[in-house]
């Protein structure tokens, strides 16, 4: 039998896919759909323990042996609570195992349901990830479900490994399901440590930067030999601070629309957020292979589509695949960058604009000092410098991160305290009215210049894009916040 719980299948799936074939199974009916899957597949050896307590101490015990990761999985209620003292020694010696818990859907929690508990509250230290499942209704649940199984399996397989907890929430206790269990998206983890890595042959390879420190030399030389191998384009904004070889100001191009022939077969992503709505939107809707560069090895799967998270720092990411490239002479015939180079210059930025945000950067933008410092405010300033070139010794920085226009100011002003730079802001007079009052810090200093763009509110709910703007001028009052002056 294969269950027909579509999140129970990628569960099952994806310890195929990692080799986790050794299962301790407590008996019960909730978790039923999982236990059954995966008696009836020959890949797996189960072994029942009827005390949950017990269970998760014969997991560590197989894991010593076996030198690899362990299931156990249990009903919901009281019988997850069992397996705490077992995962607790787990954690402490780092065996992985990976515990399989079943659950009621959330509305049933705390009402005086029988055998509901919160399942997912496991101590901190019982298990190194912990994640919740819900039952799958859409592509959304489907692409959270397998992150978070990817994230729990990872755990299994660190450097440093320890268990992980998936708590799965199920209707009925028996679904059935398709005849043949089929694949799902596998993340991996690769390290500086790792013998091979995978290889990109004839991919057509797009990066993306997200917004970065200014690159150093080792890592600008890195990338830009990566780019003539693999005749990559760089996709950036002006907060990503790479000028190198290959850059293209990408906004410009999909915010016409997306060519089909400019669309890659790999996207390779570094840095933090971009702030680029049109790319995110391109790379969601086509699903294209995500591979990640970032020390710290986050599963930042920001198009859901992420296959592989390359630990490790960029320069040596770069280098590396160079060094294992088949592409003859180490030189590409350059004909993917230079699609995306032409797309991204066919336009003319040369034309009268009326005074708007376009019209401020267009005017200020050749302007700026080599050295100095430029903060946008986020969606409308950003969006329209992104149209007109900056001298390449500006550094430019936006708060993307959490998005909000709460701390713009706040941010270039603490920037401003800690260098000699000519500091620049561009900011809506939404924005700049929300963070006001930063100017009253006695430690603003000379080197602070504020362009403040009066969008008569925000600029941003008045464009045909945007839900706002099918209120007209009735959206002026409350949600674009109008006559703050």
């Amino acid at each position: 039998m294969v269950t027909g719980y579509k999140h129970i299948r990628i569960i099952v799936a994806l310890m195929k896919a990692r080799g986790i074939r050794h299962v301790v199974v407590s008996p019960g009916s909730r978790h039923m759909s999982l236990v059954k899957t995966i008696e009836d597949d020959p890949f797996f050896r189960c072994f029942s323990v009827v005390d949950e307590r017990s269970a998760a101490y014969y997991a560590v015990g197989m894991t010593l042996e076996l030198r690899a990761p362990v299931a156990i999985c249990c009903t919901s209620g009281q019988a997850t609570r069992n397996y705490l003292p077992g995962m607790t020694e787990a954690y402490y010696r780092r065996a992985p195992v990976l515990a399989l818990t079943a659950d009621y859907e959330e509305v049933y929690v705390g009402q005086q349901n029988m055998q509901s508990v919160r399942a997912l509250d496991m101590p901190s230290d019982a298990a190194l990830v912990s994640r919740d499942l819900p039952v799958i209704e859409n592509p959304y649940d489907e692409d959270l479900v397998v992150r978070r199984v990817n994230e729990a399996m990872d755990a299994l397989f660190a450097l440093d490994p320890g268990p992980a907890h998936l708590n799965y929430r199920i209707r009925d206790h028996l679904v059935d399901g398709p005849d043949v269990l089929e694949t799902f998206r596998t993340i991996t983890r690769h390290t500086v440590e790792d013998g091979q890595w995978p290889t990109i042959d004839a991919k057509r390879v797009l990066i993306v930067v997200g917004q970065h420190h200014p690159f150093d030399t080792r890592t600008e030389s890195a990338l830009g030999e990566f780019v003539r191998t693999y005749d990559a384009a760089v996709y950036t904004n002006h907060i990503s601070n790479y000028r190198g070889a290959g850059a293209v100001m990408g906004n410009r191009v999909l915010s016409n629309g997306a060519p089909a022939d400019l669309m890659p077969d790999l996207v390779i992503t570094l840095g933090g957020h971009l702030g680029d709505y049109p790319l995110d939107g391109v790379l969601k809707s086509r699903k294209i292979e995500h591979w990640r560069v970032a020390q710290d090895g986050q599963f930042s799967d920001s198009y859901n589509s992420l296959t592989r998270v390359f630990q490790c720092s960029e320069a040596y990411f770069f280098a590396r695949l160079v060094a294992d490239s088949a592409v003859a002479d180490g030189d590409s015939d350059g004909t993917f960058l230079s699609a995306w180079l032409a797309a991204a210059t066919a336009f003319d930025t040369d034309i009268d604009l009326p005074l708007s945000q376009a019209r401020v950067a267009q005017a200020l933008a050749p302007c700026l000092p080599d050295g100095s410092r430029l903060h946008f405010g986020i969606l409308s300033s950003l969006r329209n410098w992104e149209y007109f070139e900056i001298p390449a010794q500006v550094h430019c920085y936006a708060n993307v991160a959490g998005f909000g226009i709460d701390g713009s100011l706040s941010t270039f002003l603490g920037q401003s305290l800690v260098t000699d730079a000519l500091c620049f802001m561009v900011i809506g007079d939404l924005s700049f009215f929300y963070d006001m009052n930063s100017l009253g810090v006695r430690h603003v200093r000379e080197n602070v210049r504020i362009v403040v763009v009066n969008n008569s509110g925000g600029g941003e709910f008045r464009i045909y894009t945007n839900p706002a703007a099918r209120f007209g001028e009735a959206a002026a009052d409350h949600i674009a916040a109008q006559g703050h002056y």
